[in-house]
């Protein structure tokens, strides 16, 4: 049987106590909580950091790709992405983001809808 490192030990011994001070930590620094998870979750699904996505935004004058309206921050924020290839395509507001996504990325859906409205004007 393995014998335990010197960390697994230590976090055994003061287990509660780690776990006490990390929840008051969080519970203190819920600004730095949220940018770090934004951060994480960023990294993990589309493989670039919060700098890279703030360089992307600044590339665009934080305007939406589509609509060009002025992007905000957190979740008015979207990375746009394929989802066939993973590519990151933009930066999007929510509600570009998800025209995008219930148009299932498709252009002959977003002609069609354009075509559609054209009609009423």
């Amino acid at each position: 049987m393995e014998s335990k490192s010197y960390h697994q030990k230590y976090y055994l011994k003061n287990k509660e106590k780690i776990i006490t001070r990390s929840i008051e930590w969080a519970k203190n620094n819920k600004e730095k909580r949220i940018i770090i998870a934004r951060n994480s979750h960023i990294k993990k699904k589309y493989g670039i950091t919060a700098k890279e996505e703030q360089a992307l935004k600044l590339n665009q004058n934080s305007k939406c790709a589509i609509c060009k309206n002025i992007l905000g921050n957190g979740n008015e924020v979207h990375i746009d992405h394929s989802h066939t290839t993973g590519k990151i395509r933009g930066i999007l507001c929510r509600y570009c983001n998800i025209l995008l996504g219930q148009a299932r990325d498709s252009v002959e859906i977003l002609q069609s809808a354009q075509d559609y409205l054209k009609k009423y004007i």
